[in-house]
């Protein structure tokens, strides 16, 4: 992929693409995005789900990054990578919850009796032996996926985990919307730059070599008497050496 190139090096202006009017159209879809994102990295504070929110509100400030001043700074690149990690996170947070829809599981541990002394093994030096042990129950408890009898801190978990989803599949389609309506695929190969001096080898508008020499040098004879480089040159073994015969020493 060859990118055009200014007359200092860098990319020349007018080749970069403009965001088309009709992604400026759609600011209104976006700020609604936007408002859903941050509302989910409240929620998720709320019912301590720490990492989900700051994922959230991290794509939250993108996004009114981008859908500042009329979305001019929505980019292909930037419609990329936040569609990317849109559709990475969805995927994610679909998995978690498909496994807790239909219980979600939790675990207890509680420590139980102990037995032989309470200050544990005696000093070698002082003698005697004692054994300490100790035990502790694990409790697995499995409850609906929305319950009452957990309260309201359980049930915003739940719901978190759907919002979550829900969101984050909003993102990844509304980010595949804007993309498509650029003209071109941001991986798609704009055309190939031109030769230096603008020969063409090997092609129909090529310079023809030997073209303008005499007609006794290499290529052939006269000014049209040229091969085109990268044809196939024809040799006749049937060409013979024409002339009369010099003998050394004749003046």
């Amino acid at each position: 992929m060859v990118i055009p190139m200014g007359p200092m090096g860098g990319m020349n202006p007018a080749d970069e693409q403009e965001v088309p009017e009709k992604i400026q159209g759609q600011k209104c879809g976006w700020w609604f995005l936007f408002v859903l994102f941050v509302a989910t990295s409240i929620g998720c504070a709320v019912a301590l789900k720490i990492f989900d929110a700051l994922i959230a509100l991290m794509i939250g400030i993108w996004i009114y990054y981008l859908t500042k001043d009329s979305c001019k700074n929505m980019s292909q690149q930037c419609l990329f990578s936040i569609g990317l990690m849109c559709c990475m996170q969805a995927v994610m947070e679909f998995i978690i919850l498909a496994m807790s829809l239909p219980g979600r599981r939790s675990t207890t541990t509680t420590p139980g009796e102990q037995t032989g002394s309470p200050h544990g093994a005696p000093s070698p030096f002082v003698g005697g032996s004692h054994s300490h042990s100790s035990s502790y129950t694990v409790t697995t408890k499995t409850s609906s996926f929305f319950s009452e009898e957990e309260g309201w801190h359980y049930n915003l978990q739940s719901a978190m985990m759907i919002a979550n989803c829900v969101v984050f599949i909003l993102g990844a389609l509304m980010t595949r919307h804007s993309y498509g309506q650029y003209p071109n695929s941001l991986f798609e190969d704009r055309g190939e730059s031109a030769p230096i001096g603008g020969s063409s080898f090997g092609g129909g508008g090529g310079t023809r070599y030997g073209a303008g020499r005499p007609a006794n040098s290499l290529g052939g004879g006269g000014g049209g008497g040229g091969q085109r480089s990268g044809g196939t040159t024809s040799c006749n073994p049937g060409l013979t050496f024409g002339g009369s015969g010099q003998r050394l020493g004749n003046v």
